[in-house]
């Protein structure tokens, strides 16, 4: 594993190479300062000679250029001499006077003190006269002098800089905030801008919904409406006013609405769709109206060929394209879609204006498609909303009635006191009675002339019918449902309808509907009911008279397209139809309790595994019923059509079964279906190209799994989801199996553990609670399993306290993990599954032991043992004979080993090889390796590349019985190579003690292990005693670090069995870890339980040292997957639960979606906020004793922070964690760890590899004191001009992705805000034209306004990549070129490549220009889109102007040649600049920049990538990749897997107890590396520290000279020399140099005195920080004979 990795490390890396560079360094400036001084000694011993030979020289030479002067004075002594002498004299002197000025800030005509020499050269004749006594020279004298002035002048520059930079940041920062300030009124405008369209945009909604209610409607009126139910308002606060407007309107396909307008309604439809297109923001809406727009704009076209060609002859075309289309789905029409753009391509000679015309309805009818989808969500959503609104009604209406049956009741009772009292009056006298008349009678009627409905109506009298109406009113008031008076239910005679009180209308109306509802078309009625062979006896049948409740059941039927139906059938000929699902409506309106919900459960019966019964329950006053329905797995997803529900006295069981497993033959299935149907049902046939399609699969959620699903890969994963898995027992082992295993995302897991929650659980399963104590272990765990993974069902097998596993329990599973289980439990359980194909794996821990054992068949195969991506090379030639040797290029090894197997691709000449079956090889040499016979071939020519080919093992496995007798050990340490075997009768014997006891061994009591040793001795007499006494005192023990390991290493030997990807562990793993035991070791009473949860741990390592892990005080840095396996271990061991303890745990990222696959103490309810505070709050949770102990920190590691985590914080810590997953961070906390003397704990995951480190003061190496050989990187004239694999076409892709994205928006940004960006940034680099000539495309030329144009950006840019620019190497290096040597240059790695036409009809092309378009969308701020129609149409219409390839341009052709630069100089610059709009005129306006984000599927990020990797690939003849792969290289992912993670954490926390105890010898320390895939474990001691030396002292990295109270430079420098006898050459603080012998003596009698402190600040110009209290310093040192020796760093407290 290389660093590069981010997570793993390698054994070595020297951590001397900082101080050697830093040696060699001070080395040359030490010998630079000597060159110095012997210059200037050399000319002090020419200025001075006391040679009086040479001295007379001198005399004679000055003596004869007197005379010359004399006689040219002489010549010339005419009034222009003098003139010249006074004019040179005047300059002089002004020269002087500007020199003096610019020293003394002031000029002559500038005096504030008024000097009147101050233009005068001041010479100081005292001072001169001085320096002559002492005996220095003139020249010395002039020199000082003038680097005291270039002090001074270098001073005052620095002075005159800084104020201009002072000036610049005011500038700047006046700039910015104006620029903010227009940044905030342009936000504003822009947030008004957005608000008017919304505004406008409800208007127009709110003007349709007028119109529809005043019966005015348009047309666009009634789709708007379709609209308004796509995404109703949740909270009835939310919705309009005019919510109800239209709900009594019944919706049609919105495309139907153009069957009834005239052509003139049409075209306003038309405009009226495009004026909503121009208002609609939301996705949804704007694909609506779009596929509206396409339909809209055909039926326009058809009017037009109507008028043209009559109706009839239109009418008959659109009837053929209409039967062909219609019936077909919207991934059918795709399909065809592409099936007819490949005919059309394909050059055959076919009817272009047919299928062009049908590919152009094509379309119209995939928007009918998209709608019609969309009005299935209108329909659904608009039933709810009506469902609602008649929920309102009903108990508006039942408020109503029940207020007036009070009224009418109060009124009748009136009536029949007034009609007693009326009888018991007296007989009204006659002449007080008013006289009868006729009219006082309503008319007669003539029955004859009535209808017959008429004649049949019952008369009643008044008192009747009020009785009546209130026994109606009574009746409607106790529903909770009142139908509309206009729907009408056609009663159906029903003696139990009409017994059925009035509670019972919802249930009856539930029943109609769903009797009158049209069966879809693949369903069919199911209605016959199985008789229940032993009838349940009732204990109410005695007050309730038992009766069957009504059903209305339907049968799901269709064509099973799994392998062996696509192998013997087609679309011709289809397979049987088979049972996919059920509808169960079960109708019990007068349940009697109506709290308890019926019931069902699934009865399967002995010998018939085809069929089973589905038994309903429920109470009073209902009997049971069943049904016998298909023996297959169902499939629990809402999204799949599962629903089990009940409402309104309706029992909803629907579900459909799984399509990836078919447990019933295809003629089987049929023989059910006839059963249940004896009509041929119509189902419609489906195309060709969908019978292709592997309908099995399962689908993967890569955003959770896309970092596992680096390890696994697609297939293995798809055959995880289709593996059910059974897990035997739940403590702290099986939970941690079950956690990984969910994670992983098998099928489902279900859970058996009915035993009791106890107090001693608490110590190890994490997934238990202090108020779980009593309840079933199963019970307890199984929802917070559930929570871990959506997509894995957690189940419960039940079970009750006492009940052990039996075989017919695990039947139905394909693997069973048995976790701490006895041996003759185990035997029984793999008899059965050994026989039965059933993979079975058997574990248990105790205490520092653990255990494994595997069976997974006679004959299991093994699809990839390694998990390692196949080699492969490029081969330079073939031989033809017996063994065949092949070599390969000679820039890379081959890598294979013997007995691996080779095919061929891109062989010229014996293209025998090409395909070929795989061939084994054997290994010649790193760049040879034969492959067996190949006399009869062909002559090989040239090319090709070899491929390794992963073959599939068998492994053989035997069965436990047998293995016990001849057991196959796994060796984890072989440093304890004969421990497996005393362990293997150990083990054994531990199950016969606890067989024969009924109890474990008691911790650390002699007796029991001594019986334990007996019962060893029994099974193998070798064994050792030492060993087996250890682990009969551990037995009873429970430690969480080795539950991690164990289960991590049996997760993954599960995923292994489920998946068949890596190779298994054969057969018995022991594991054990007895150097983290305390010294010294525990007694027998300090073992003994105290009653907490801690009991499993203290019966281990004695409640003695517990209380040292309990105040124990750690610092993790990092809470992603191994923080979080870290803390969930912590927390179960009690780290730092004690009243010293504390834990310290920094993460300044975020929750993503990708986390939530490994870091298991996140769940999706947590994305979005931070990782160590989310961390915190769920391990408090696992332990309540560490709630205020874990502090959870937002800031990174590094010298930022140094002010945060400071001394006084590491002396508060008494060890460090890493959890982290860059190489920068780590090596940085290995530096604090070394220089405040830490332990640190490092570790990290690499896929199925891991690797632990233990870093111990004064003891081992640290870290950084090795190193990774640097990565390798390819070429940049590979990448750039040759790739020859995806790899290079993929960094190509990515550095193409920032040159159109990134940086060029950054310059134009740039530009923008900083002042003065020509002469600062492009003043030095090299290429102003070329990035004045981008920022002006950017800003001005190429600048889009529209989406349109950026569509046109894109295919401009793919004309130029992967057309132009190929076009372009082919002129100046031809095909046929040839390199010096006469050989073809387009060959071996070198592949020629050919241009790209473009197709909009390609789909890769397509997928290019979208990416592209958007992503320059994104960079100015404009909407984006997504609709292939969009981007073809324009990219079609795109004008690419004609290319013409240019002479002379250089190719770089290998590593060494120089990169060419752009030509044309930049003579142009300024006129190209002059092009540039002044920053001034944009303020505000910036771009915006992409940023790289490789986990947002809809960013548009991977898939420009993608497109942009493979079209260039196709360049160049290499094989493709998909989008998960681009998605991998691109992004820089690193695989990874909980399994892993769970494993190394587990390793780490063992090594933590040895911290703890303060363990002081490299024998009892274990770095570790592991390699799940293989398997593979690796132990050794960690390094020594390296020791250095000066005279008789050894010294390490840890060592360090230590000095208080800030001392002066001089007490350090003496202190040296008199306790070390070591000479001072050179100190040093970070980048300043404090003091050197050589530098001036002056100098150096200044600095000597200082406090140290206050030389630091002197030299480096800087204060100290407040928080720093010390500082690290670096000396070079000599010894006594004037050696250079090596010290350690000093650190002084300042």
């Amino acid at each position: 594993m290389g660093r590069h990795s981010s997570r793993s490390r390698s054994p070595r890396r020297r951590y001397d190479d900082r101080d050697r560079d830093r040696e060699r360094t001070r080395d040359g400036d030490r010998d630079s300062y000597r060159r110095a001084d012997d210059r200037e000694s050399d000319r002090r011993r020419r200025d001075v000679s006391p040679d009086d030979h040479s001295g007379r020289k001198r005399e004679r030479s000055r003596s004869r250029d007197a005379d010359r002067k004399d006689k040219k004075r002489k010549r010339d002594k005419s009034e222009e001499r003098k003139a010249r002498k006074a004019e040179k004299k005047r300059a002089k002197e002004e020269e002087e006077a500007r020199q003096v000025a610019e020293l003394s800030v002031y000029s002559a005509t500038d005096n504030p003190f008024h000097d009147v020499n101050l233009g005068q050269q001041f010479r100081w004749h005292k001072k001169n006269e001085k320096e002559r006594k002492q005996g220095m020279t003139h020249a010395d004298s002039q020199r000082r002098d003038s680097m005291r002035r270039a002090e001074a002048k270098e001073e005052l520059e620095r002075l005159n800089k800084r104020r201009a930079e002072r000036e610049a940041e005011q500038r700047l920062r006046e700039d910015e905030e104006l620029r903010m300030s227009r940044l905030q009124e342009s936000a504003q405008m822009s947030e008004w801008l957005s608000k008017e369209g919304d505004f406008r945009l409800e208007q127009e909604r709110r003007r349709a919904a007028i119109r529809i209610q005043e019966k005015r409607a348009k047309a666009i009126d009634f789709l708007a409406l379709n609209l308004k139910y796509v995404n109703p308002p949740v909270d009835d606060e939310d919705a309009p006013k005019d919510d109800d407007a239209g709900l009594e309107i019944d919706l049609d396909e919105p495309y139907n609405i153009f069957d009834n307008l005239s052509p003139t309604q049409v075209e306003e439809l038309h405009d009226d769709i495009e004026h909503y297109l121009t208002l609609e923001q939301t996705n949804v809406n704007i694909d609506f109206w779009t596929n509206m727009m396409v339909i809209c704009k055909d039926r326009l076209e058809r009017i037009k060929i109507s008028e043209r060609m009559g109706v009839e002859a239109a009418a008959a075309v659109e009837a053929d394209i209409t039967a062909l289309l219609a019936p077909k789905t919207y991934e059918q029409l795709v399909s065809l879609q592409r099936q007819i753009q490949d005919k059309l391509t394909s050059g055959e000679p076919v009817d272009t204006d047919y299928w062009e015309s049908l590919l152009k309805k094509l379309l119209v009818w995939k928007s009918k498609a998209k709608l019609k989808s969309l009005h299935e969500v209108v329909v659904r959503n608009r039933l709810e909303q009506l469902r609602k609104r008649q929920r309102d009604e009903a108990l508006q209406a039942q408020e109503e009635l029940l207020a007036g049956v009070v009224k009418s009741a109060s009124k009748l009772a009136e009536v029949q006191i007034e009609m007693d009292v009326v009888e018991q009056e007296e007989v009204v006298p006659a002449e007080e009675m008013e006289e009868y008349h006729r009219d006082m009678s309503p008319p007669l009627l003539d029955i004859t002339k009535l209808t017959s409905e008429e004649r049949e109506i019952d008369i009643l009298t008044a008192k009747e019918h009020l009785r009546a109406l209130l026994a109606q009113r009574r009746l409607v008031a106790a529903s909770r449902f009142v139908p509309k008076a206009a729907q009408t239910i056609v009663e159906t005679p029903n003696e139990e309808a009409a017994a059925a009180s009035g509670a019972d209308l919802a249930s009856e109306a539930l029943y109609r509907a769903e009797a009158e509802r049209d069966l879809d078309e693949e369903e069919e009625l199911f209605n016959l009911e199985e008789n229940i062979a032993n009838p349940t006896s009732y204990n109410w049948e005695d007050k309730y008279r038992p009766r069957k409740p009504r059903y209305f059941n339907r049968v799901h039927t269709g064509y099973e397209w799994n392998k062996y139906n696509q192998t013997h059938y087609d679309t011709d000929n289809p397979p049987p139809k088979v049972v996919q699902g059920y509808k169960f409506n079960i109708f019990y309106p007068d349940l009697i309790d109506k709290t308890k919900a019926p019931t069902y459960k699934i009865v399967k019966e002995d010998g018939n595994d085809d069929t089973v019964l589905l038994h309903f329950s429920a109470g009073p006053p209902y009997e049971d019923i069943a049904f016998r329905i298909v023996n297959r797995e169902w499939e629990f997803s809402h999204k799949r059509g599962f629903r089990s529900s009940f409402d309104r006295g309706c029992l909803s069981l629907w579900f459909n079964f799984r399509r990836n497993t078919c447990l019933l033959e295809p003629s089987l299935q049929y023989l059910i279906l006839s059963i249940v149907s004896s009509q041929d049902l119509s189902i419609p046939i489906m195309a060709t190209s969908d019978v292709k399609m592997d309908v099995d699969e399962p689908t993967i959620d890569e955003g959770l799994y896309s970092r596992q699903l680096y390890v696994l890969g697609h297939e293995a994963m798809k055959k995880m989801a289709a593996s059910n898995v059974l897990i035997v027992g739940v403590q702290g082992l099986g939970v941690e199996i079950a956690k990984d295993i969910i994670l992983a995302g098998v099928k489902s897991v279900t859970i058996y553990d009915p035993e009791p929650v106890t107090g001693r659980d608490l110590s190890s399963q994490f997934f238990l609670r202090a108020e779980d104590v009593g309840k079933s272990r199963a019970d307890a765990a199984v929802p917070r399993l559930a929570e871990l993974n959506a997509y894995v069902p957690v189940r419960n097998l039940g079970g009750r306290a006492g009940q052990e596993i039996t075989v017919d329990l695990v039947k139905g599973f394909q693997a069973v993990v048995l976790c701490n289980i006895s041996y003759s439990k185990q035997l029984e359980i793999n008899s059965w599954t050994h026989d039965n194909g059933v993979y079975f794996i058997a574990a248990e821990t105790r205490g520092l032991f653990g255990s494994v054992f595997n069976d997974f068949g006679p004959k299991f195969t093994c699809v990839d043992p390694t998990g390692e991506q196949p080699l492969t090379g490029m081969i330079v030639s073939v031989e033809q004979g017996a063994d065949g040797l092949v070599t390969c290029l000679d820039e890379t090894r081959h890598g294979l080993e013997d007995g691996n197997y080779v095919t061929f691709t891109e062989v010229q000449g014996m293209s025998e090889l090409n395909g070929c079956e795989p061939r084994k090889v054997t290994v010649k040499g790193p760049y040879t390796f034969t492959i067996g016979d190949t006399t009869n071939f062909q002559s090989y020519k040239t090319g090709g590349i070899f491929t390794q080919v992963k073959m599939p093992k068998i492994v053989e496995f035997k069965s436990l019985s047998e293995s016990l007798k001849a057991p196959e050990f796994f060796v984890t340490d072989f440093a304890k190579f004969d421990r497996p075997a005393t362990l293997h009768a150990g083990f054994q014997a531990i199950s016969e003690f606890q067989a024969q006891h009924q109890r474990l061994p008691r911790p650390r009591n002699a007796e029991d292990a001594a019986t334990v040793v007996d019962l060893a001795k029994k099974i193998d007499s070798e064994v050792d005693e030492k060993i087996l006494t250890e682990l009969a005192y551990q037995a009873s023990g429970d430690v969480v670090p080795m539950q991690s390991v164990i289960g991590g290493f049996v997760a993954q030997e599960v995923l292994k069995a489920c998946s068949a990807k890596f190779h298994p562990m054969v057969q018995h793993m022991y594991f054990d870890s007895l150097e983290s035991l305390p010294t010294p070791l525990p007694t027998e009473e300090d073992c003994q339980p105290i009653g907490s949860r801690y009991d499993a741990q203290i019966a281990v390592f004695g409640n003695t040292f517990h209380q040292k892990v309990a105040n124990h005080r750690q610092f993790l840095v990092g809470s992603g997957a191994i923080g979080c396996e870290m803390l969930k271990n912590w927390s179960m061991m009690g780290l730092a639960s004690g009243p010293q303890g504390v834990i310290q745990v920094t993460d300044l990222d975020t929750i993503e979606k990708s986390n939530l696959n490994r870091q298991f103490l996140f769940r999706a309810k947590d994305l979005g906020k931070f990782k160590a505070e989310v961390a915190a709050v769920a391990v408090a949770e696992m332990n309540p004793d560490l709630k205020g102990k874990i502090l959870a920190r937002q800031d990174a590691v590094g010298p930022a922070t140094e002010d945060i985590y400071t001394r006084e914080f590491f002396d508060n810590i008494d060890a460090v964690t890493n959890a982290l997953d860059n190489i920068k961070a780590r090596l940085y906390m290995d530096q604090r760890c070394v220089f405040y003397n830490k332990p640190l704990l490092e570790s990290g995951t690499l896929g199925t590899k891991g690797n632990v480190q233990v870093v111990v003061p004064h003891l081992t190496e640290s870290y950084a004191s090795s190193q990774d050989p640097p990565e390798k990187e390819t070429p940049s004239c590979t990448v750039k001009n040759f790739p020859n694999a995806i790899q290079h076409t993929i960094e190509w892709s990515r550095s193409n992705f920032d040159d159109f994205f990134v940086k060029p928006i950054q310059a134009v940004n740039a530009y923008l805000s900083e002042p003065n960006y020509f002469e600062t940034t492009l003043k030095h680099s090299g290429q102003q034209k070329e990035q004045v000539e981008q920022i002006l495309s950017y800003l001005v030329t190429n600048k889009p306004l529209t989406f349109e144009e950026c569509i046109v950006w894109a295919r401009l840019q793919f004309e130029e990549k992967y057309a132009n620019e190929i076009k372009q190497l082919l002129f100046s290096l031809p095909k046929d070129a040839v390199t010096s040597t006469g050989q073809p240059f387009w060959s071996g790695p070198k592949r020629a490549p050919d241009p790209l036409v473009f197709n909009s009809s390609d789909p890769l092309h397509l997928q290019y220009i979208i990416a592209a378009a958007n992503l320059h969308a994104f960079n100015y701020g404009l909407r984006g889109e997504t609709d292939p129609a969009v981007f073809r149409k324009v990219a079609e219409s795109v004008i690419v102007p004609e290319f013409t390839p240019k002479s002379g341009v250089q190719i770089q052709v290998n590593e060494n040649d120089p990169v060419p630069q752009a030509g044309g100089g930049d003579e142009a610059f300024p006129d190209v600049s002059s092009q540039l709009p002044a920053p001034s005129s944009l303020a505000g306006y910036r771009l915006t920049p992409v940023e790289f984000e490789k986990d947002d599927d809809t960013n548009h990020h991977i898939d420009f990538i993608t497109a942009a990797s493979n079209l260039r690939a196709t360049n160049y003849n290499i094989a493709v990749a998909d989008r998960h792969t681009t998605k991998q290289i691109a992004g820089k992912i690193i695989p990874a897997i909980a399994t892993t993670t769970s494993l190394v954490t587990g390793l780490v926390c063992l090594e933590l107890y040895k911290i703890i105890d303060g363990k002081s010898t490299l024998e009892e320390y274990k770095n570790g590396f592991v390699n799940l895939a293989l398997p593979f474990f690796g132990f050794s001691e960690p390094i020594a520290a390296a020791k250095k030396k000066y005279g008789d002292t050894d010294w390490t990295l840890w060592d360090r000279f230590e000095f208080k109270d800030d001392p002066t430079l001089r007490e350090i420098i003496d202190w040296f020399q008199t306790n070390h006898k070591l000479d001072i050459m050179m100190v040093s603080q970070g980048v300043s140099m404090l003091w050197s012998s050589f530098i001036p003596k002056k100098k150096s009698e200044e600095r000597l005195p200082m406090k140290f402190s206050k030389l630091v600040e002197t030299v480096s110009k800087k204060a100290i920080p407040p928080h720093a209290k010390q500082l690290v310093v670096e000396v070079m040192a000599s010894d006594e004979e004037g050696e250079d020796v090596e010290v350690p760093f000093i650190v002084v407290q300042v």
